[in-house]
């Protein structure tokens, strides 16, 4: 990227950039930030846009913005930071990839808080419904860096973001100069971070000393949020009950941002899917289960059951705790193959599907982080794998997204689970007929296309749509071909 400059403008040697941020947007492009500093340079933030992975850019926008990150929510293009340096606190919403933004002129539009406020281009993070963010005042006095007081402000994942009504902000804390034997001089650019117990902290660059071992000072905020507490003498490096404090931390003493690694093992801060097929024998009402990351007696992790207690017949998932428990409204046990999918967007839905069906939903938990395995056709007991499914499992998948209802219709319509001898024909299949009916296994009240070929030569007529009304779907010819080719298509 290149910045030019005209007549009366800073000059290249005074120009510097700042406050980079990067963001993927649902269409997958890039949009990248940077503010301006300089002698004489004016409050700008610029925008730019890569629709090749970063390799080539393209400048999209300008701003009147300062110290400030971009990040993405339900659809939508955020940038939360300050008007200028040691200025008020804005966000602005960009709707069209970041080519117009919102302007931050009053308390609905994006116009947060009044004052002289400091951060840095530092990331959110979503937990118990909402957004979070680190922020520091300059309430303190006694000049840098002893003026920043730390807080942290959240807002719920529903509400407009540009209502300063919506957000809350916790009281701001006051770091001391007599820490660290006097060789501490204060904290500022924090981090809002979800511990892997759900607790929320703020890890802050310590200003320290020349000389002085560097160090990163961490705001306990506890699960809620509520409000911060900070140990002087706690070593949460070291040990595990303390939650707040110092730690060594090379270069805590410079600007630095925190993300978790969305590949944790745990499916427990990313959107998810986890989907299989599934297959008891008719009539098992026997509890199985079928996939777990979850120990008996502990609701930590999650699972899929079939007959789980009060569930004769259906699958359910379970997710941290028994109140996160979704049920399908049909039946898996009738000896046929099912196809199961449960999505999860952290602060917003988890969605529990049977054959491309959506059985039940509710607010998505944290799903707590937990030792157990991950077990297929088994729950952990102990370190041992308890074998409770009786059955047949196929194609298990686990994405670090949100598969849409379309992307799961696709696989429950999968070609390649054709039928065997014995079986109905599959959706989607196309099939040869030498009767005058054909069945295919269904989904009921979902409707069906079935369309025939006599040749297989560019020839095929629709015979009728057909709604189901069991597992098990058919259609009847009145004047039957001595051979016939069939597809039955699902009518979406």
């Amino acid at each position: 990227m290149q910045h030019g400059h005209s007549s009366g403008s800073p000059t290249p040697s005074s120009l510097y950039l700042g406050s980079p941020s990067i963001t993927v947007l649902p269409d997958g492009s890039y949009l990248a930030s940077n503010d301006n500093f300089g002698s004489g340079v004016p409050v700008k933030t610029q925008i730019y846009r890569s629709t090749d992975r970063g390799v080539t850019w393209t400048a999209r926008s300008e701003v009147t913005a300062f110290w400030s990150n971009l990040f993405v929510h339900s659809g939508a293009v955020y940038l939360l930071g300050t008007s200028e340096e040691y200025g008020n606190l804005v966000i602005r919403r960009s709707s069209d990839s970041g080519l117009t933004w919102t302007t931050p002129s009053s308390a609905t539009t994006g116009l947060l808080r009044s004052g002289q406020y400091h951060t840095a281009p530092m990331p959110v993070v979503i937990h118990n419904g909402r957004i979070w963010r680190a922020f520091e005042d300059i309430g303190a006095g006694n000049g840098w860096p002893r003026h920043f007081r730390a807080f942290l402000m959240s807002v719920p994942v529903g509400a407009d973001l540009l209502n300063a009504a919506n957000w809350t902000f916790t009281a701001s804390l006051t770091s001391q100069n007599t820490w660290m034997s006097g060789k501490f001089n204060g904290w500022l650019e924090g981090n809002v971070v979800l511990t892997p117990e759900g607790r929320l902290v703020d890890v802050l660059r310590a200003d320290i000393d020349a000389g002085t071992p560097e160090k990163a000072a961490i705001i306990d905020f506890g699960s809620t949020g509520a409000s911060g507490s900070f140990n002087p003498a706690g070593t949460p490096g070291t040990n595990p009950a303390d939650r707040s404090g110092f730690v060594d931390f090379p270069g805590g003493a410079k600007k630095f941002s925190i993300r978790r690694d969305p590949d944790d093992g745990n499916l427990t801060r990313v959107p998810f899917t986890i989907s299989f097929w599934l297959r008891t024998a008719p009539g098992d009402t026997t509890y199985r289960v079928p996939l777990s990351k979850l120990a008996t007696g502990d609701f930590n992790g999650y699972l899929f059951g079939v007959n789980s207690a009060g569930l004769p017949g259906k699958a359910s998932f379970v997710a941290t705790s028994a109140a996160k428990q979704l049920a399908s409204s049909v039946v898996v046990n009738d000896g046929l193959w099912h196809h199961l999918a449960v999505t999860l967007v952290p602060g917003q839905d988890m969605i529990l599907y049977v054959d491309g069906i959506e059985q039940a939903r509710t607010a998505a938990p944290v799903i707590v982080k937990t030792p157990a395995p991950l077990r297929f056709g088994a729950q952990t007991v102990g370190t041992a794998a308890e074998p409770k499914f009786a059955g047949w499992l196929d194609e298990i998948q686990i994405h670090h997204t949100a598969l849409s209802r379309a992307e799961i219709d696709a696989m429950v319509l999968d070609p390649d689970r054709m039928s065997t001898a014995g079986e109905s024909f599959t959706p989607g299949m196309r099939m040869e007929a030498t009767r005058n009916e054909v069945n295919w296994r269904a989904v009921p009240g979902r409707s069906y296309q079935v369309l025939r070929s006599i040749t297989l030569d560019n020839d095929w007529s629709s015979r009728g749509i057909v709604t189901a009304t069991g597992p098990i779907a058919g259609f009847v010819e009145t004047a039957p071909p001595a051979r016939a080719f069939y597809l039955i298509d699902l009518v979406r």
